[in-house]
């Protein structure tokens, strides 16, 4: 049985093909003896070393997807992970902005509870 190596991340890239008509999902792993591209052989994942983490010459895509599909499946792969809890970075610092919002005019709005319960003259 092989060693288990740990992985520090993982990168996805999402490339438009126009010359192949289709969406290319690319994946590269870090881990501790180097980067590798990840290759669906239509059986396993191959994992391919690479020096630069770069998708260079003689690299293949994880996946291909045609384009009469791969908008469709892209799209629902986001609401799938969406359900089950996976959120972009971006979202995420989004709802941590709101989420100060609100606190912030939660304390507005006792301040002027409290404001308004001033006598009229002071």
């Amino acid at each position: 049985m092989g060693e288990i190596m740990e992985y520090k991340y993982i990168n996805v890239f999402v490339q438009q093909r126009f010359d192949t008509s289709g969406i290319e999902v690319w994946v590269h792993q870090e881990r501790s003896d180097g980067i590798y591209n990840l290759h669906f052989n239509g059986e396993n994942i191959d994992y391919q070393k690479t020096k630069t983490g770069e998708i260079t010459e003689g690299l293949k895509p994880l996946i291909v997807l045609p384009h009469i599909v791969g908008f469709s499946v892209l799209k629902e792969l986001a609401i799938q992970a969406k359900n089950i809890g996976v959120k972009p970075e971006n979202e995420s610092r989004i709802e941590g902005k709101f989420e100060a919002t609100e606190k912030h005019l939660s304390d507005m709005r006792v301040i002027i509870s409290h404001l308004m319960k001033l006598p009229e003259k002071l």
